[in-house]
């Protein structure tokens, strides 16, 4: 998986094999360079790796069992669910910082398959 840093390696971002040109807002100065590098980087700049993106299943992981379970159940008679399930599914990646996502989510939420409270956890980036 590359790894990209800023010129003035301040920022460094983990991609999990998205180009970075499909990356909305994904610095235009940032240059790939190699996991030994990144690493001997992140032992000097903790917690600058930060992960956002992550495959259907890596999501699907953050929820409990209890919630697939009522968001899949859900699915089979709750049309909107049912969307927002295959899509998230279909997806390339799921960037939690996309907005769709966070709109996801609250359709859960509404629909009573989630608690709200659970909406922080589920956008929340993980530090690598």
């Amino acid at each position: 998986m590359p790894y990209y840093k800023t010129p003035d390696n301040d920022t460094y971002y983990l991609d999990d094999g998205v180009l970075p040109s499909d990356v909305e807002g994904f610095p235009a100065d940032a240059v790939e360079i190699p996991e030994d590098e990144a690493k001997q980087l992140a032992a000097l700049t903790v917690g600058k790796f930060i992960k956002t993106k992550f495959t259907s299943l890596e999501y699907l992981d953050r929820f409990t069992e209890a919630e697939q379970l009522a968001v899949a159940t859900a699915a089979m008679s709750n049309p909107a669910v049912k969307l927002w399930y295959d899509r998230m599914l279909a997806a390339s990646y799921v960037d939690i910082e996309d907005p769709r996502v966070a709109a996801g989510i609250d359709a859960l939420i509404t629909a009573g398959l989630l608690d709200a409270g659970r909406k922080e956890a589920l956008l929340q980036p993980i530090e690598i």
